[in-house]
């Protein structure tokens, strides 16, 4: 038998497939550089290209830019607690090095300090 998705319009109806059917609260540990926007949940190897407007992500931005360490070229990584949908991995762009994408709905929590159960690994 013939999978579904192979039928009917398969770039669309498979992808949408492979998406969290519904928004999941999430805990994680997010990162912003020059070519970076990632999510790693905690407790997860997994790490997310983030989707999201410009609007949910300035709040992320702001306290990220200012906890920059002097003389380190990279962002320190922050705590965040969102809402969001997990999808796959994208195919072209930056986001093919990661693990899938995560759809941001909300961000509920920030915080540049994490709790020890997901500090960076």
């Amino acid at each position: 038998m013939t999978h579904p998705c192979i039928k009917i319009a398969p770039a669309l109806l498979c992808l949408a497939a492979t998406w969290s059917v519904s928004a999941q609260s999430l805990q994680g540990l997010y990162r912003y550089g020059a070519e970076e926007e990632s999510f790693q949940p905690c407790g997860s190897r997994k790490v997310y290209w983030i989707k999201a407007n410009k609007r949910q992500l300035a709040p992320l931005h702001k306290l990220v830019k200012s906890h920059r360490m002097p003389g380190h070229p990279g962002h320190p990584p922050i705590y965040v607690e969102v809402t969001g949908k997990l999808g796959p991995r994208l195919k072209k762009g930056w986001a093919v090095d990661y693990d899938g994408l995560l759809k941001l709905d909300r961000v509920e929590r920030i915080s540049q300090h994490p709790p020890i159960s997901c500090a960076p690994g």
